[in-house]
């Protein structure tokens, strides 16, 4: 089980009582640094999409960024099918939690360059109207 520690150490007995074990994957303690943390980034492919070349495409963003870790693993998981493309998500870890905006955001400009050049789209949710 996960432990919390608040100012000077202390570790409070009560609060462990209340949280409950699947929270513990959205809590993050931005106070300590070079601690590895798992990231993810979701993706959505337009239906029609080659699924495997989207999942390779995805792991070689990963392998791009020299501050993802290849240990352990990256993975790319097929979540869903959604209203308006295939969801994926990008499952990784870093050292650096301090930076994880940043390498997202690197991760994401790479992900676009790399869907562009193998002409892989992004889609964007359409509704339609029909007035009769």
């Amino acid at each position: 089980m996960a432990q919390v520690l608040i100012i000077q150490d202390q570790q409070p007995n009560q609060v462990e009582k209340f949280i409950r074990e699947d929270v513990w994957d959205s809590i993050y303690n931005y106070t300590q640094n070079n601690i590895i943390t798992k990231e993810k980034i979701k993706v959505g492919l337009a239906y029609g999409s080659d699924v495997q070349l989207g999942t390779t495409v995805l792991l070689s963003c990963l392998a791009a960024d020299k501050e993802i870790l290849m240990e352990p693993e990256p993975i790319v998981l097929f979540d869903d099918f959604g209203d308006s493309s295939l969801l994926f998500s990008i499952n990784f870890y870093i050292n650096h939690s301090f930076r994880v905006l940043k390498i997202k955001s690197r991760i994401r400009y790479i992900i676009d360059s790399k869907f562009q050049e193998n002409n892989i789209k992004i889609p964007f949710p359409q509704k339609r109207c029909s007035l009769i």
